[in-house]
């Protein structure tokens, strides 16, 4: 499928179908990190440590299942139900092979998912508005139902944007293919290309842990300043219910404006200087929070931490995923076996951290524990991400130290091009 699209613009009906195909995933992980401590916590009043142990276990459970799903995403099966499409959700490298219509694509993916986070935090401040007798009541054990209304709502967008994906993005199934008809195409695209990547090829590149750890400090930067920033601003700040609503979605309103710049950032400046730029932006709402005190403070200059923490969020995440792409490459046969793994690391280490987190927090009152968390923690894993990248600069992203090429194979075979694959596919079909 990527063969077929370079030289020409993929449809905007196609780019837009593809970009809503996580909404629903945006919306749960939107919740899931946003609001799952705050249930927990202050409305169910479990204790810190059990509220983040229950995070921890999502996240293992998430953790272990995304590298599978990544594996079986590249496996070709004649099963009645892979006919359908054997990798929907995984369709970046198969519907482009141009590194910037990819960067596009991916920025347009972040888009929809800060749309989610944004539709998130609306929801959840018309609930809390429309129903506060008091506007300055805080979130406590009389807000449960309000929760559970917000929860219904995001789930019935979700189910609808899943919808268009499926009916909006068709999936080219190779194993529609003749078997000899599918070999020759895979020997005669991997022969253009030169190698052949396996999952185990994979494990020895120094790249692949590389942009491993970039993608899990570019997460854990992300998501503990979304998980955070509530708590934050209910303990440290005393805000009020609807603020733990108005905050966050402006957050999400600089990181959707700021995903749009993202493409030209990383078309003029590359990939390398751009996730620079975003984690200087990002480490600026972290010092800014250590030392930000006063009525001034709550009032005025937290909506400009919260926009520059959208601003170096969208940045990172986005050039993160780039970087990913280039470290596939032409690759894509392990293409979501590289994503599922990236993601195992994201998921597993945001679990450990809240859980070590919430361990730490002290019983009693402690206001300035997430101011801390959000300038030490935050802070230092954008800082851990520049140290990576310092790792990475020297090198070409996607470059192989070992290149594992096809078994020859005869003049017939060679000889087989494009247009003749591409002829007997159409009869096949």
């Amino acid at each position: 499928m990527a063969d077929n699209t370079i030289g020409r613009r993929l449809p905007l009906v196609l780019r837009a179908s593809y970009g809503v195909g996580h909404v629903l995933n945006d919306v749960c992980a939107s919740m899931w990190f946003t609001y799952l401590l705050v249930f927990f916590h202050l409305v169910l009043k479990f204790n810190s440590a059990f509220s983040g142990l229950v995070l921890l276990i999502g996240q293992v459970a998430d953790a272990i299942a995304t590298p599978f799903v990544g594996i079986e995403s590249d496996r070709t099966d004649d099963f009645w139900l892979c006919r359908y499409g054997r990798r929907k959700t995984w369709h970046l490298l198969e519907l482009t092979a141009d590194e910037h219509e990819r960067t596009e694509l991916t920025a347009i993916r972040y888009s929809f998912t800060v749309i989610s986070n944004i539709l998130v935090y609306l929801i959840t401040w018309a609930v809390l508005h429309v129903t506060n007798e008091n506007e300055d009541d805080q979130i406590g054990p009389k807000d449960i139902h309000k929760f559970q209304h917000i929860v219904f709502i995001g789930i019935a967008i979700g189910i609808i944007s899943s919808i268009v994906f499926h009916v909006g993005v068709k999936e080219d199934n190779d194993s529609h293919m003749p078997q000899d008809v599918e070999v020759r195409r895979q020997l005669s695209i991997n022969q253009r290309r030169g190698s052949l990547m396996t999952a185990a090829k994979f494990f020895q590149e120094i790249q692949f842990y590389q942009v491993a750890l970039l993608y899990m400090a570019t997460r854990l930067f992300v998501n503990l300043t979304q998980v955070y920033i509530p708590l934050y601003l209910h303990e440290s700040l005393s805000m009020a219910a609807e603020n733990l609503a108005i905050i966050p979605l402006v957050m999400f309103v600089s990181s959707f404006v700021f995903s749009f710049v993202v493409k030209f950032l990383n078309r003029y400046c590359g990939r390398k200087i751009s996730y620079l730029i975003g984690c200087l932006i990002g480490m600026a709402p972290c010092m800014w929070v250590w030392f930000g005190s006063g009525n001034n403070y709550a009032t005025y200059e937290i909506y400009a931490v919260a926009v520059l923490f959208g601003a170096g969020s969208s940045i990172m995440l986005v050039t993160s995923l780039g970087i990913t792409a280039d470290l596939i490459a032409h690759n894509t046969e392990t293409g979501a076996f590289v994503y599922g793994a990236m993601s195992f690391a994201d998921k597993l280490s945001n679990g450990l951290a809240v859980t070590l987190i919430q361990d730490f927090k002290c019983i009693l009152d402690c206001p300035n524990y997430y101011r801390d968390i959000l300038s030490f923690v935050c802070g230092g894993a954008a800082v851990f991400g520049l140290i990576i990248l310092a790792t990475l600069a020297p090198f070409v992203i996607g470059s192989r130290r070992k290149v594992v090429p096809y078994l020859k194979v005869d003049d017939e075979m060679e000889s087989v091009d494009d247009a003749d694959i591409n002829n007997t596919t159409v009869q096949a079909g």
